[in-house]
């Protein structure tokens, strides 16, 4: 027996937004018939005033409880083989550690002792250029401080141009010898 809601459900062909109000029809509670109804239904849906315990214990089958216990006595069995061949791992592994620490302490020190010297031969190359940049540009100032500049402010830019062009090709010699050192 299909009801007209069903029938209708079925037959139409009609936007989503009929569709969600009939379904919304279908799950429609029903309102109370009578009065005890409503009564029982003011305890908050509950038919007692108290709830009842919702877990119940089951009794568990026989074949249930033997595969269960089968299960147990395989796994114990396995945690007792890993166990014991747990034990001897750890003495190869402690072994192995004695091997490792023997062969690689001498490598170890070998590898800072050459750390070391690298750095110290950084530091001295870094000594080495801050010396050269210092003394360049004391060479600069002193040679800048020596250039016959026009002494009028109305000189022509050809001349200022030469200048520091005859400077500049004077400087170049004296860079690639500071390079070649």
């Amino acid at each position: 027996m299909q009801t007209s809601a069903y029938m209708a459900a079925t037959d139409s062909d009609e936007s989503s937004g009929d569709d969600s109000e009939l379904l919304v029809s279908l799950f429609e509670q029903p309102e109370p018939a009578c009065s005890v109804m409503a009564d029982l239904c003011d305890r908050g849906g509950r038919a007692f005033p108290y709830t009842r315990s919702k877990t119940r214990w089951r009794k568990r089958p026989n074949d249930e409880l033997k595969y269960l216990r089968s299960q147990v006595a395989e796994l114990e069995y396995l945690l007792a083989a890993l166990h014991q061949s747990g034990r001897r791992p750890t003495v190869q592994a402690a072994q192995l550690q004695r091997l490792s620490e023997a062969n690689q302490s001498p490598k170890v020190y070998a590898a800072l002792v050459e750390n070391r010297k690298l750095r110290a031969m950084v530091a001295r190359q870094l000594q080495v250029v801050k010396t050269l940049q210092s003394t360049i540009d004391e060479h600069v100032r002193m040679k800048a401080q020596k250039l016959p500049w026009p002494s009028s402010v109305e000189a022509p830019d050809e001349l200022m141009v030469a200048i520091l062009h005859k400077e500049q090709q004077q400087h170049y010699p004296l860079f690639d010898d500071i390079k070649e050192r």
